[in-house]
């Protein structure tokens, strides 16, 4: 027996599947597998065993794609009585995967000689709309009467959107691939669309016959799909990137020594190629779409200053912010709703800086948001107030607290500015110049707030971090004091040299606006004494 029988007889007969893969896959595309890929398909079958599914967090050109393509295709080869569904983002990408697991079936000779008798059965159905097959040393009467009670094509890949894919239910193999773009993850109806298909319509396709199932993709947001699918606790977590950090030294970076995931297709000079076309601030786009990292967007909008915990003291002048929503029933928690958010904003006498020095972050009733504000003039010996955004039901919740004899509120209105602006233009520049700086303490709030300000803009609309760091731009109202600009000597000409820092950091060239108080004297309509005199607020 030549080595090319051998590999025929291993591909049909190994006693483990993944070694049968391996020779199939070395068969259909004339080359091995690469090993991160096998490394896939090994946890996959080991994660079967303990019904779980996987997710694989690849770098980009990986072989992802063609590497599940031919997992199909082998499948169904291997039980061609079973059906397997490949999931996609969009219907150019599903295209894709039909027509490369229908050519391997249908013309591929590795294919052929590895399951002979598995043929298209186009009486059935050949097309994008799914592809069956037969055995053709199997009279076809009872071939049909074998697969009487399968309703599902014997392969099929579909976008996500199809309606087709609801109602669905493989038995052989479920393949979700790629299902986030750039549209679906900048367009918040549609990121919410994606999530709601994979609740609703993706997750009870695995019902009732709990297929080999992964999920596949490079990551976008801390909150995608990938995570969504990591935190019900059903699959096994894989991180591939283009290189890591450990084993045998391949190459030195200069980060540091590296070794190569796919050193034969994915190497040093095809690394600092890609290295060097990113142009996103802080490599954020390469550290994403290789190293399958998310963190490298820390820093690149905003940057701030710890304060420590320990040296704040309670009876500091003290005011707060207001960030409402309310929920009915609290025990019933909604990540896909807004957080209740209170600032606890304190100002250190010696220095005049503003320091956030906690907060509350939940969702809860109206009735308990009121007892937080109320609760805050209690806690704080020398608080002054509390500023409620005044806009849509926060109007209706200022009516609610001022039942409340004694309480201390000032009402304020966004005058349209989106939150996103608010933040970056309000609150940003104060966090980078150091006027206002953020405990170093470990609570719910703090932590959120961090998180949400180091990952920005990678996060989702519903990240709770918007609601604390709304909290916070809203407690800045209760400080014009602390925050009017430094001016050179006698002239009313504000100092902007730290604005001149400020303005090289990472990601602050994509800031077309600012607050007025920073804009040259020939640009603004007046000499304002507050920088949230351009958002339309009047300070006595």
């Amino acid at each position: 027996m030549n080595a090319g029988e051998k590999l025929v007889e291993r591909a049909r007969s190994h006693a483990n599947p993944v070694r049968r893969f391996s020779a199939f896959y070395r068969l259909v595309h004339d080359g091995p597998v690469p090993l991160h890929a096998l490394a896939w398909i090994t946890k996959m079958f080991k994660a079967k065993e303990k019904d779980l599914g996987v997710v694989i967090k690849a770098f980009r050109g990986s072989t992802k794609s063609t590497t599940f393509n031919t997992f199909a295709a082998w499948m169904t080869g291997e039980t061609p009585e079973g059906c397997s569904l490949i999931i996609r983002g969009t219907d150019a990408a599903a295209k894709e995967s039909s027509e490369q697991i229908a050519d391997i079936i249908s013309n591929n000779p590795g294919f052929k000689v590895v399951f002979p008798h598995v043929v298209p059965d186009t009486e059935k159905g050949w097309s994008q709309n799914g592809y069956e097959v037969k055995l053709d040393n199997v009279d076809y009467s009872e071939w049909r009467r074998r697969n009487s009670d399968r309703r599902d094509p014997s392969v099929v890949a579909l976008p996500y959107k199809s309606a087709t894919v609801l109602g669905m239910h493989p038995s052989n193999f479920l393949g979700v691939d790629d299902l986030h773009n750039d549209d679906n993850t900048t367009s918040d109806r549609e990121f919410e669309r994606v999530i709601r298909i994979l609740t609703g319509t993706i997750f009870p396709t695995r019902r009732p016959h709990n297929p080999l199932t992964v999920f596949v993709g490079t990551p976008w947001l801390t909150d995608d799909v990938l995570e969504r699918v990591i935190e019900t606790g059903g699959y096994i977590e894989d991180i591939t990137p283009v290189y890591t950090r450990d084993g045998d030294v391949q190459f030195e970076w200069e980060e540091g020594p590296v070794k190569l995931t796919w050193p034969e297709f994915m190497g040093k000079d095809q690394i600092i190629k890609e290295y060097n076309q990113d142009i996103t601030p802080n490599k954020s786009e390469f550290s994403r779409m290789m190293l399958c990292d998310l963190s490298r967007s820390e820093g690149s909008i905003f940057r701030w200053q710890p304060y420590p915990f320990k040296e704040i003291s309670t009876l500091w002048n003290a005011n707060g912010g207001c960030d409402y929503a309310s929920v009915e029933d609290p025990s019933r928690r909604d990540r896909n709703r807004s957080h209740y958010a209170l600032a606890y904003m304190l100002k250190n006498p010696v220095t005049n800086a503003l320091v956030v020095y906690d907060g509350i972050l939940e969702q809860c009733t109206q009735e308990i948001g009121e007892k937080h504000v109320v609760t805050a003039q209690t806690i704080f010996p020398n608080w002054g107030f509390t500023v409620v955004e005044g806009d849509g039901v926060g109007e209706q919740f200022i009516a609610v607290l001022r039942r409340n004899p004694g309480i201390r509120i000032d009402a304020r209105k966004t005058k349209g500015m989106r939150k996103a602006d608010r933040l970056v233009l309000g609150l940003g520049p104060w966090l980078a110049n150091g006027r206002v700086m953020i405990s170093d303490g470990d609570t719910p709030f703090l932590n959120a707030l961090r998180r949400f300000l180091s990952l920005y803009p990678a996060v989702t609309r519903n990240d709770p971090g918007w609601d604390a760091a709304d909290a916070v731009y809203w407690a800045l109202h209760a400080f014009p004091e602390a925050l009017t600009m430094s001016y050179r000597g006698d002239s009313m000409e504000p100092d902007y040299s730290n604005l001149a820092e400020l303005m090289k950091l990472p990601g602050y060239e994509r800031i077309t606006m600012l607050p007025e108080a920073f804009l040259p004297e020939s640009a603004r309509t007046k000499t304002p004494k507050n920088p949230f005199t351009s958002l339309g607020d009047k300070y006595g």
